[in-house]
């Protein structure tokens, strides 16, 4: 089915509400948050929101004012941010639990920011990195913090 313009279904009026002062990253966590949302926010959402605003210009105090955390968590994904690299993070988003479709091939894992912190990846160059997100997924996400740090 295409796209149905309002005057097709008989619709006169449609209702909306208009947020004229309202800062457009609170706005959207807001929206996010609401419980009938498709999909909630998940690590690789909040990453994408702390970069965008960083880059912005906006300091760690000002990104939590306006999304709601506080200063230490924002500096934890910044921090995630600086000592993760890129192609790990695209990796991991691949397998993110909620962005897996069910009955995919792929496995789904719950990838937070905690996890990151306390994997052991931190300590790794991008080659380690890449080869421990290897075999985490070839153990089919199976992995615990104790098992990153022997392997």
């Amino acid at each position: 089915m295409g796209l149905v313009s309002r005057n097709e279904l008989g619709i006169e009026e449609v209702t909306c509400v208009i947020h004229k002062d309202e800062d457009p990253y609170t706005l959207a966590v807001k929206g996010n948050a609401d419980e009938d949302a498709y999909s909630p926010m998940d690590l690789f959402d909040w990453i994408e929101f702390t970069s965008s605003m960083k880059d912005e210009g906006y300091t760690q105090q000002e990104i939590g004012d306006k999304i709601g955390w506080s200063r230490q968590r924002v500096s934890q994904y910044l921090v995630m941010l600086e000592n993760v690299a890129t192609d790990i993070l695209v990796l991991s988003k691949g397998h993110q639990k909620g962005r897996v479709a069910e009955g995919a091939t792929n496995v789904a894992f719950n990838f937070t920011e905690w996890w990151f912190r306390n994997s052991g990846l931190y300590d790794l160059n991008e080659k380690y990195q890449e080869r421990l997100m290897d075999d985490f997924i070839q153990d089919k996400l199976d992995w615990n913090s104790g098992k990153v740090k022997r392997g």
